[in-house]
This record gives structure tokens, sequence and C-alpha cells, in this order.
């Protein structure tokens, strides 16, 4: 029977029979298929990086001039640029993925489509319920990629499918709430009893640093600290309608050069976050009335996604001139970080942890030497690459149907391989969103080898070594901490800065960083009873230490007497300039 559907999302499934399906992703198939996933071709589009930025950076300028003119502000170009960037490269990257798989498998054959029945509109408040919506639901991915295939007319054939109804589905109004913990209430408490001295600190730390260093700095800077959830914590959630928004698509004034951008230029107004558009002046006359005066302001992340923050922020920049300093994280050192240079258009400063020749950039502020102390070390702990179903944004760390970084295969091998201590092989979830990927996982391991999500540090002080699928903040961490071993081609995936090729072509030649599971196996299953003695080897604690330098690793007092430095410096210079 021939494959003459394209079936993009799994409600298509429900309607179709499975020999005429052809899946246009690797989101289409089920847990069973998704263990060995050979059928998925994949799109590369790491030659489209450039293309894409410079596409975000013009679709952002346009809707400088819109939002200006809808909400009746007179903000600049940058102030808008700023605050929607995050979302526009969410949802140009994700579009564009789709677009390109449509493209290249429409190329040759025409296609029937299955027509679903729905009449309802998605809108959602922020960027994190778009970001929520693109990566984990069909209803809302089937509507989005509908929209791109009525962009390819003569290349489908739409077969309505008159039992449809999707309507019906229990997809109500719904909100993603934030669970009150006692610590957030004794935060919220504080910061209230405390709220006439807390507005005369002259800096603003968001995060970066952990509860306990955050107030051991404040205290080294002679303020108290502030606590970033008890001032900013917006409200995400997602409404469905069965009537559109009234919003002045006319108005939006961008010139396409290509049939993607037409597309883009048809949907985007529609597809906006309620935030940018019917609440902003809300949310804009509740943040002014924040009680907080900082000369300067340091966000570690909090400028992504969370949206009174980023509006704040950038109203403290451009308003009441203030400086942002931004801190990049375990994730933003490899060729493409997928945030298209967000973070130093967001800052005045975007702090690396990549060591540089610059004398005065502090040190690493979330991982230092001894940070965690290892106690018994029994467990083997696994860490797997967590993506979520369906493809939000495109970078070297993003990556997609590549069967490489199948976590079930690798602990298939791995349990089955490993000659011993399989018995106390854990796996350390980040926050599995996928649900087949979970199901594949208990499948090897059993749930209870499947440890507490965000449990990693805590697991690591028991650890005898760690297996990592990817090279970012949890691999560091561990590195750090106990034995670690990479498991990943980092010649295909998270491919590293060029500051860190020599650093990367160490770990390889010294059984610090496999291409596959294999040849990790080999190395393993001869020195599984001496790993501590290789880890203790000359030669390897060389290695970790230009590792440490890298990724500017320092003691805990250095650390926080860098930062107390730096901060102070830059509030001399901040006065001189005022």
């Amino acid at each position: 029977m021939q494959k003459n559907y394209l079936i993009t999302t799994n409600l298509e499934k429900n309607f179709i029979h499975k020999k005429k399906r052809l899946y246009l992703g690797d989101w289409c198939l089920d847990r069973n298929e998704l263990k060995t996933n050979k059928t998925i071709t994949t799109i590369n589009l790491n030659k489209y990086s450039t293309y894409l930025q410079n596409l975000i950076y013009r679709i952002t300028g346009s809707l400088s001039v819109y939002l200006n003119s809808e909400n009746r502000q007179s903000f600049s170009k940058k102030f808008w640029q700023n605050l929607i960037w995050i979302w526009v490269s969410y949802y140009i990257s994700s579009n564009f993925y789709r677009w390109k798989k449509i493209e290249y498998i429409t190329k040759r054959k025409k296609y029937n489509y299955a027509n679903l029945n729905y009449n309802k509109n998605f809108y959602y408040s922020d960027v994190n319920a778009y970001k929520n919506l693109i990566s984990n639901s069909d209803l809302y991915n089937y509507l989005s990629i509908k929209k791109i295939i009525d962009c390819f007319g003569s290349r489908f054939n739409k077969i309505t499918i008159t039992n449809s109804n999707l309507n019906n589905i229990k997809n109500n109004n719904f909100s993603y709430k934030y669970k009150l913990s006692f610590k957030k209430l004794f935060f919220d408490i504080y910061s209230f009893i405390f709220s006439f001295f807390l507005k005369k600190n002259i800096i603003f730390i968001a995060s970066a640093f952990s509860i306990k260093n955050l107030i051991k700095l404040n205290f080294k800077l002679k303020q108290l600290p502030q606590f970033f959830s008890s001032y900013f914590n917006n409200e995400t959630y997602v409404q469905i309608l069965s009537e559109k928004k009234r919003r002045s698509e006319k108005k939006f004034n961008f010139k396409p050069n290509n049939r993607f951008e037409v597309f883009l230029q048809k949907n985007i107004v529609n597809d906006l976050p309620l935030i940018y558009l019917e609440n902003f002046n809300t949310i804009l006359n509740k943040i002014k009335k924040i009680k907080l005066d900082p000369k300067i302001i340091v966000s570690a992340g909090e400028h992504y996604h969370v949206e009174d923050f980023k509006i704040w922020s950038l109203y403290q920049k451009e308003i009441k001139k203030k400086k942002i300093f931004t801190v990049e994280h375990g994730g933003a050192h490899h060729v493409d970080s997928g945030q298209f240079n967000y973070d130093n258009r967001f800052s005045n400063k975007n702090i690396s942890w990549i060591k540089s020749s610059n004398l005065d950039k502090p040190f690493n502020p979330k991982i230092f030497h001894n940070f965690i102390k290892r106690k018994n070390r029994s467990k083997i702990i696994y860490i797997g690459y967590e993506r979520s179903k369906f493809p939000s944004r495109l970078c070297g760390s993003q990556v997609y149907e590549n069967n490489d970084l199948n976590t079930y295969l690798n602990l298939k091998v791995l349990t089955s391989k490993m000659k011993k201590d399989v018995n106390n092989l854990f796996y350390s979830p980040k926050f599995i969103e996928d649900r087949r990927v979970k199901e594949n996982i208990i499948e090897v391991l059993g749930k209870n080898k499947i440890l507490k999500s965000g449990s990693l540090k805590i697991n690591l002080k028991d650890a005898k070594f760690v297996v990592c699928e990817y090279p970012q903040t949890a691999y560091i961490e561990s590195f750090l901490t106990v034995p670690t071993f990479l498991v990943c081609d980092v010649d295909k995936t998270f491919i590293p800065d060029k500051n860190l090729k020599k650093i990367y072509l160490l770990l390889k030649k010294n059984n610090l960083l496999f291409k596959n599971m294999d040849s990790f196996i080999k190395f393993i299953n001869k020195n599984s009873s001496s790993v501590d003695k290789f880890w203790e080897q000359s030669k390897i604690k060389k290695i970790r230490k230009k590792f440490e330098n890298k990724f500017s690793i320092n003691t805990l007092n250095n650390l926080l007497c860098s930062w107390e430095n730096f901060l102070k410096k830059q509030k001399k210079i901040y006065d001189k300039k005022k």
C-alpha cells in the first residue's frame, strides 16, 4: 500500500491507515517506533543560522513599530526587539524547521493531507506558554503546521475527514501554575517586612548564585539580600477561543523576501503573545510600582522567559539609564547556542563562564571547587539528553531526529554490555517532557531507578561515576565532582566553540570523551574497578585543571571576592558616568 498521506502529528493517525502514512517528524512516532527511529529524514539547518538571525532582526524591527503604535507607547526599537527577541526566535525557528521539512518531503511527490475539523483559536500569555505549546501539544502543532500546508497548496490534496471533530478535545483555557512553597512564602514575608531597606539596594541580583551564596554576596556588598520571586512571577496561561481577537495585521509593515517570509508576514501578528499586546500596558503599570531602584541589575537567565522582569529591566535601562549585566551558563559554549546573540543584545555587559583575557571578569558564579562533597561511591548516574517532543528552537544544542542521541538505545547498550555495577545504574532526569522517552527509559531500568527530577547535585554525593550524553551545565557540575565521561559525537552535535576545541580534543585523546556508547563500554569494562585511580592520574588531573580553568572555576572564597570587586568597580564606573 502506497504511503500517500503526510502525517504531521499524532492526531491524523486516528483517521489514516498505518500503511498509508509518511511521518513528517519523529514526534509522530509511538514510543516503540522511537526506539530505533531510522525512518525519519533529518534536516541540517546549521547553514541557515546567519539567515535566521538576520530575519529575526528584521522581523523584530518591524514589530517594534507595530507594538509601539498598538500600545500607544514611544519606546525605542531596541526596547521592543530585546523584549520580544526570544519569542520571535522560537517562533521563526520552529516554523522554519517545519517549513523546510515539508518543502523537502514534497519536492518530488504530491501528498494527501488529512484536513481535520477544528475552528477554535489559541492565544497564550507569554513566551513560556508558547514554548510549552509548540514543544508538547499535538493539537497546537497540527494547527500551526496546517498554516504551512496552506502555503504549499499545489503539493497537497486536502482530504476533509468528515468524522473528525477536534473541537471535542478537552482543551479549555488552562494555566501553568507555580506551587506556593514555604520558601516562597518566607521570601515574600521577608521582602515585605524589610521593603524600606531593600528598595535602597544599589545592585539587584536576580540569581546566578545559590541562595546561600547570594546572601553572602549581598552582605559583602553591604546590602540586604533580595529574592527574585518576591518581585517577579508573571502568570502563564493559554486561552482557547471560538472568536479571533481583533488585531490590526495590516498595520504590520514588513517586506518579505521569500515565501517563508510571506507566511510570517501573514501569521505573526495574530500569533503574538498577549503580554506584548492586550496585556502590555497593564504589566507596564504594574512593574512601575515595584519598589526597587538599583543602579545595576544582574540576570542569569531570567531575561529569557520571565516577561515582567524583562519589561522592568528594559524600562530601567531605557528610561532610568540603569545598567544590566547578564551571566551566561553552561549551555552557551557551542558553535550555535540558538539565542542569536541575545545576551549581548539585552545587556550592557555579558559575562561568560568561558575564561577570557579580561582580568576583571569574575569567576563562575554557579560552580566552584568542592561545591559538592562526595560521601558514598556506589551509584552510576546516567544523564540523558532530554529534548521536547516537537522542535521549539534550532541550535547546536537542540538536536532533533538524531539517532546518535537516543537515550533508550544508549541505555540498552550500557545495561547489556557493561560487566559490573549494572544494578547500581540510575537515571538522573532534569525534567522529561516527552512521555515516550520516559516510558522507554523505565522499560530499560525500571521505575525505581529513575531519580527525582532536578536531584542531580544531591545524588552526585553518592556517585561512583557519571555518564553524560551532552556537554552542558549538568556535565560540568558532574565533571567537577566525580569521574565523569561524556558520550557524544561532538563533531555532529553540541559542536564546541573554537575556544574549546583544544580541550575537547584532550578529552577525546584521554578517554574522557567517547564518540558512541560502544567505545565507552570497551573502556569502562577494563577500568570499572579502578575508576578513581584512573581519575586521579597526574595527566588526567592536569586535563581536569585545564577544563576547570576554561570554565572560570575557582574556590568559593575567590568566587565571592571576584564578584564583590567586580560589582563595586561597575558601581564606581556607573557613578562617574552619572
